[in-house]
């Protein structure tokens, strides 16, 4: 799949801003499995739309988001996602990013192959929770995510889906007052079945926000 030059530059943005997010985490039986599928050959086949600032649509194709790779950490599994639009991983390091349910959530990590170090740890997906309920991540937690909805309806080509709404929303990680918003995005994930739509939303050069792109589920496979 072609990926725009913005693209690239947003998922290096991410990389870098994440890649000073370590935080110690201690695994904790898992409250909830049903959330959120995470095993070995769960894929997701969506389409993707890419915008340009003006919202002219510049491209659109499919992509697949599949765990391939179970693996163990702290006598736990954890489970390799590989996606086209994980951020790229630095000159200095071979990334891998994996899925866990834990107590709280679903939470992301990264380790490097080539140093052989976990990167991160941080709450993607919080799970049980609340509408308005919100939680921190990134680098000195500057990024913000709410629970904004319980039960939004969503209709894409495969069916319609009851969804926990995400919001997050990115902060420059150079400015120090924490006011600074690059970006924002929502996450429309349904219990029991994974991400059904995803919208990202940045600031142009004039400080206004435009819908940088989105996709929506077409198929997918449980095992």
């Amino acid at each position: 799949m072609k990926i725009s030059i913005k693209l690239f530059l947003l998922f290096l943005s991410f990389s870098i801003l994440f890649l000073f997010a370590c935080k110690d985490s201690t695994v904790n039986p898992i409250a909830e499995t049903s959330f959120y599928p995470i095993g070995v050959g769960n894929s997701w086949k969506y389409n993707f739309k890419d915008y340009d600032s003006t919202g002219a649509l510049v491209y659109e194709g499919p992509f697949d988001e599949t765990f391939i790779y179970a693996r163990m950490k702290d006598d736990q599994l954890v489970y390799q996602f590989d996606s086209p639009l994980n951020p790229p991983s630095p000159d200095c390091c071979d990334y891998r990013y994996y899925f866990q349910n834990k107590n709280d959530g679903v939470h992301c990590l990264v380790s490097s192959d080539s140093t052989g170090y976990w990167i991160y740890d941080y709450l993607l997906y919080k799970y049980p929770c609340i509408e308005n309920d919100f939680f921190t991540n990134g680098r000195n937690d500057y990024d913000t995510t709410f629970v904004i909805s319980l039960n939004d309806t969503v209709v894409c080509d495969v069916g319609i889906f009851e969804c926990i709404v995400y919001k997050n929303i990115t902060r420059d990680f150079e400015d120090t007052t924490f006011t600074k918003i690059l970006g924002f995005s929502y996450t429309y994930v349904a219990k029991g079945l994974g991400k059904v739509k995803y919208e990202l939303y940045w600031n142009n050069s004039l400080g206004e926000f435009y819908k940088t792109y989105e996709y929506s589920l077409v198929s997918y496979t449980l095992k």
